[in-house]
């Protein structure tokens, strides 16, 4: 877990209810995370609270920076032993994330509290005021703890462990911490003003140093006319612009333009130049106009607060800023006013602070990734139909709904809302649904928007399925829709509860028409629902509150601008079996299984020909090709077909062909079948099937060569004993891809063995064509009752000179 930089802070209960064996296993917990982070005051920094009735500090997030001191630190923890007051003890670690106990709130934080029994105070709101402040709390229960309770701390159930899954919970949380892969990669489309401060009391290499975070956000980002542009204004008493907007359409011309910076003479004017630099990002000096939908960011860098004759027009410049929906970014160095930067921004996100001008390298990452989380994606020219499905039953607080229209609003102004750009549509429902207006009602996003403000909640029950029937006529021609003229479809689906009916036929109609469904659930939701009615879990979003819906607008206006139709990346699968059976059985037996494979591999296959709907294939079964090889001891191939259907008569030449050899299950045979397997699949699923009566090899090597396979590309290697009385678990030492069923033995004596398999592709094809990691599905049901018999009817064989002539053999025995 290297160059990630991040707050994590233990919360750890030491009631007397926890035996010392269990608290030395909560310190164990803690030292072995601390061995596989980057432990360090500018990477990540770790903070240790204990609590039962009372509350004892360990150790602030800035106190020790080394390993060996953290662990020295954990280990000589003494336990409590009192009662179990955890929500005194939330409010009590809430403050420990602040600047002044170590805590950086402008990265991400985490709080871990480990627990073992029921809180006797309150927690929920202790909570909620910890997350409302953007830090992820994760609970792990060593015991019996109130799960409730721990729902109720963390926000989402799946940020709940429990003691038996220690290590998964470990890997769960660095994994989270160790991979920021939801970050914003680089700034798409923007305006942005860099204010630099630069009085006479800054020397030229301090300048410098400032002039180094302008450089590390214009690295970071696409610049050009349609993309980024960037101004800069350097000031003292007065500011001056360096160069406009529109000066500069390359990167090199802007970082060569920048190194010529100089300082100016005078006092810090901080209210004068944000009120000038917010004239420059006019149309006139290079800004683009707001109809664009384009980002627009000043970014105030500075060492020292203005001068005192300056401080009552602050406000009214930072409001005119704000009324124009220009996003501040502040970054104080030395002896910038905290409380100033903080007036300017109004988010400490937005805030950035260095002790000294060489701490300002520390803080490049974060600036230059703020930046770009707030820069939007490059949509000026997108073309879409967009309708929001929203919730508005009475489960849903009069702030929540107003949040979610607020959401809508911010939504509207990332796109150019015109006749031929991008048209938008509202449908509220509750227990019934009610159009709010059309997609061909409204042109202008300031109407559209108003529009928004007056709907008023519903306030009945949760009828999602109904909304979902009813809002499929919005997309028709004659409501606005342009399906017809190859215009992307869009709908955004937001509710805070379970459906009172079903959703799965309503969201299956409209995503085989082509729509784009994302299904945004906030609060404990039935996520499970979610991914029904988006159909992709890549288009499934859970919030914890109203509030944070803010953090996923720039995801879902991605995927509006940029959609990946799930629909239109086919889901197939190239299956390809080999079978071993080699001269280690008995000459008899191997006769036998070969026999026996004869009647069981067609009847096995024609079970498997097909999967049924995965839960983005809206609703079409996923095909299955086979390949069916052999391979001789001289690794030269006896038999090797193409990738088709289900196909008779080719099993029976590939068996015809298995048994007149024997074949072995080693390292060779399994990169002879590799070569011939990627030169013939196009398939987006690759799994490969054998059939075995042992390993033929050392487990090392076969480890090896299926890894090769992996990493090759295959995903899912499956294999299925031939004996029943062999060891099936060395089978499993080389499978991969099957996930959680890969504890389960795989053995053509298992009467239910085609629909084992068949669970284990869906699985596969869950995880590769729909980003599906886990599917929950019932267990097998138990066979019918037997039928009625049938009637019986005996065949006659007759002597051709028995029948007529002029009867056929149906006819005559129809007159029989």
């Amino acid at each position: 877990c290297k160059n990630v930089r991040a707050d994590v802070v233990f919360l750890v209960d030491s009631s007397n209810s926890i035996r010392p064996a269990e608290f030395q296993k909560i310190k164990d917990f803690m030292q072995s995370f601390v061995i596989k982070v980057d432990v360090g005051l500018d990477n990540i920094r770790i903070g240790l609270i204990q609590f039962s009735s009372e509350i004892r500090e360990e150790f602030q997030l800035d106190r020790y920076s080394t390993v060996a001191d953290m662990q020295r630190a954990i280990q000589e923890m003494q336990q409590i032993k009192l009662g179990t007051l955890t929500g005194k003890a939330l409010t009590f670690a809430a403050s420990y994330f602040d600047r002044p106990r170590g805590g950086r709130p402008e990265l991400k934080q985490y709080l871990i509290v480990i627990t073992d029994g029921e809180a006797q105070d309150s927690v929920k709101n202790p909570a909620r005021a910890i997350r409302d402040k953007g830090i992820t709390i994760y609970a792990i229960d060593m015991l019996q703890a109130n799960n409730t309770q721990l729902v109720e701390i963390t926000g989402a159930q799946d940020k709940v462990f429990f003691e038996s899954e220690m290590n998964f919970s470990e890997k769960q949380i660095l994994f989270e911490i160790c991979n920021l892969q939801k970050l914003c990669k680089r700034a798409e489309a923007a305006d942005i003003m860099f204010v630099v401060h630069g009085s006479s009391g800054v020397t030229d290499l301090q300048f410098k140093n400032m002039l180094r975070l302008v450089e590390a956000v214009v690295n970071n980002s696409v610049v050009g006319k349609d993309n980024v542009r960037f101004g800069v204004l350097v000031y003292s008493s007065n500011p001056e612009v360096q160069f406009s907007l529109n000066s500069y359409a390359s990167k090199s011309q802007i970082r060569e333009a920048v190194f010529n910076l100089k300082p100016l003479s005078g006092q810090p004017f901080t209210a004068r130049a944000l009120s000038f630099a917010r004239q420059r990002f006019g149309v006139n000096y290079g800004g683009r106009a707001s109809s664009l939908a384009v980002a627009r960011i000043l970014v105030l860098i500075t060492d020292e607060p203005t001068v005192p004759s300056d401080r009552d027009n602050l406000p009214m410049a930072i409001r005119a800023l704000k009324e124009d929906r220009i996003v501040l970014i502040a970054v104080g160095v030395s002896k910038a006013s905290r409380e100033e930067l903080e007036e300017i921004t109004e988010d400490q996100k937005r805030l950035f602070f260095a002790q000294s001008y060489d701490a300002l390298e520390n803080i490049h990452e974060n600036l230059t990734q703020t930046v770009c989380e707030n820069s939007k994606p490059v949509c000026s020219n997108h073309v879409a139909d967009l309708i929001f499905l929203i919730d508005g039953s009475e489960s849903i607080s009069e702030n929540s709904f107003s949040i979610m229209k607020t959401f809508m609003k911010d939504i509207v102004d990332n796109f150019v809302i015109s006749r031929d750009k991008v048209h938008l549509g509202v449908v509220q429902y509750s227990q019934e649904p009610q159009k709010e207006f059309y997609l061909n009602e409204f042109y202008s996003d300031t109407i559209i928007k108003e529009q928004i403000s007056r709907i008023e909640q519903l306030k009945s029950s949760t009828f999602t399925g109904k909304g979902l029937r009813f809002v499929q006529s919005l997309f028709e021609p004659a409501n606005g829709g342009r399906k017809n003229q190859g215009v992307s479809q869009n709908l955004v689906v937001i509710t805070d509860g379970y459906s009172a009916d079903s959703v799965d036929d309503a969201a299956m109609a409209l995503r085989s028409n082509r729509i784009h469904v994302f299904a945004v659930g906030v609060g404990i939701v039935n996520s499970f629902e979610l991914l029904r009615i988006a159909g992709d879990s890549r288009r499934v979003f859970t919030v914890e509150n109203f509030d944070a819906l803010k953090t996923i607008k720039s995801t879902i206006i991605n995927e509006i601008c940029e959609p990946e139709d799930p629909a239109s990346q086919d889901c197939n699968v190239d299956l390809a079996i080999v079978i071993d059976i080699s001269r280690h059985m008995q000459s008899a037996s191997s006769l036998l299984l070969k026999q026996k494979l004869q009647t069981f591999l067609p009847k096995l296959l024609f079970q498997m020909k097909s999967l049924p709907s995965i839960s983005c294939s809206a609703g079409s079964p996923v095909n299955i090709r086979f390949k069916f090889q052999v391979l001789s001891q001289t690794k030269q191939f006896l038999f090797d077909s193409d990738f088709e259907g289900y196909n008779e008569e080719i099993i029976q030449k590939f068996l015809d062909a298995q048994t007149a050899v024997d074949t072995y299950l080693n390292a060779d045979f399994l990169q002879a079948v590799q070569e011939k397997f990627f030169s013939a699949t196009s398939a987006k699923v690759k799994v490969l099937l054998v059939f075995s009566d042992g390993l033929d090899d050392s487990l090392e090597d076969l480890r090896k060569a299926a890894n090769a396979f992996r990493l090759k590309g295959l995903d899912a290697l499956l294999l299925v004993g031939l004996d029943n009385t062999q060891n099936l678990t060395i089978l499993r030492e080389i499978e991969f891809g099957r996930g959680f069923g890969y504890n389960e033995p795989l053995s053509v004596g298992f009467p239910e063995i085609a629909s084992i398999l068949q669970r284990n592709l869906d699985t596969v094809a869950e995880r590769k064509c729909c980003n599906v990691i886990c599917k929950c599905l019932g267990e097998t049901g138990d066979h019918g009752g037997w039928g009625n018999p049938g009637r019986k009817i005996v065949l006659i064989i007759l002597a051709e000179k028995a029948i007529p002539s002029f009867l056929s053999i149906t006819e005559y025995f129809m007159t029989v």
